[in-house]
């Protein structure tokens, strides 16, 4: 079987009909390219070119190899280019799955960048609960997942670049009934319903009771099918979270960044419910042993750049 260097040497010497010529397009010496033509000819038992008069001309032999090692070349380009294009961004599509705040904090922002910046990639977010963003890197629905880290906890196979870590704060709309109270306790929170998105599997009952909610937490979440606590007004976007917040006496959470503007704008109010900080930690999170797409790569290097 010849390789695609020894192909590349017979479609020179057929293309220039002169050795001198064709070593000097291929960048080797003269007795190099000799040498190397002897070796294919020994190989395949058969000469493959007729040297009269120093021009060179494929024999019977030569002109078989000629037609399949065509086809083969062509491909090869072909390839050559297709990797080209990836490389440069400028080919493909690319996918994020982020959860609800980071699609409020970083994930639109970076993949804007990113189209901005190579306008021919084709870009797709997908938004959702953390587990599944987790799930659809998994399954190669998406290339990067954007969410709290707890989401990979015990997930071996997927590593993670780092973002930033959040206060989560609870809030209510204005004129709550907690915001009358001189103090507020967990079991004063629990008479309300919770809004927001499913929980990391971390997030367990024993964990609610450990941070100081209690037998309360019983009372605002419920388990899911997958196994994750969710409250039990469960919705998939912030958009919904604030909505439902404004509209009722729901108690809905985001990180202090999302939260510190609606707020100074008097469009909720931050609300404490006597629990001690509570915080999260976001990255952009890969499948460990798979090489990344030049366009993960990209997206990567801008999301870990962006800062609050």
């Amino acid at each position: 079987m010849l390789s695609l260097r020894q192909l590349e040497m017979v479609e020179a010497l057929a293309r220039r009909g002169h050795f001198a010529r064709a070593a000097k397009d291929l960048q080797i010496s003269q007795p190099a390219l000799s040498q190397a033509l002897r070796a294919i000819e020994a190989e395949l038992g058969e000469r493959l070119f007729d040297r009269g008069q120093g021009v060179f001309r494929p024999t019977l032999f030569g002109r078989i190899v000629l037609d399949h090692g065509k086809a083969v070349l062509r491909d090869m380009a072909a390839l050559k280019r297709e990797i080209a294009l990836a490389k440069s961004l400028d080919f493909g599509g690319f996918t994020v799955s982020a959860s609800i705040f980071p699609c409020e904090l970083w994930a639109p922002q970076a993949l804007a960048r990113l189209c901005q910046d190579h306008p021919k990639l084709n870009c797709r977010l997908i938004a959702g609960d953390g587990w599944r963003c987790v799930q659809d890197l998994a399954d190669g629905t998406a290339d990067v997942a954007v969410t709290d880290i707890e989401e990979m906890a015990e997930k071996p196979d997927l590593l993670a670049h780092p973002l930033e870590t959040l206060r989560i704060l609870t809030f209510t709309r204005a004129g709550h009934p907690l915001g009358r109270r001189k103090k507020v306790e967990p079991s004063h929170a629990a008479a309300y319903p919770l809004v927001g998105p499913q929980l990391p599997k971390s997030r367990s009952f024993a964990w609610f009771r450990e941070v100081g909610f209690g037998s309360s937490a019983e009372a605002l979440f419920t388990r899911s099918s997958e196994g994750h606590l969710q409250p039990r007004l469960c919705v998939g976007s912030f958009a919904a979270v604030l909505q439902v917040v404004q509209e009722s006496n729901a108690i809905g959470w985001a990180p202090e960044p999302i939260l510190a503007p609606l707020v100074a704008q008097g469009r909720v109010r931050a609300q404490d419910v006597g629990l001690p900080p509570i915080y999260s930690q976001f990255a952009a999170i890969v499948r460990r042993g798979t090489e990344p797409t030049p366009a993960a790569r990209r997206f990567i290097k801008i999301v870990t750049g962006l800062r609050l």
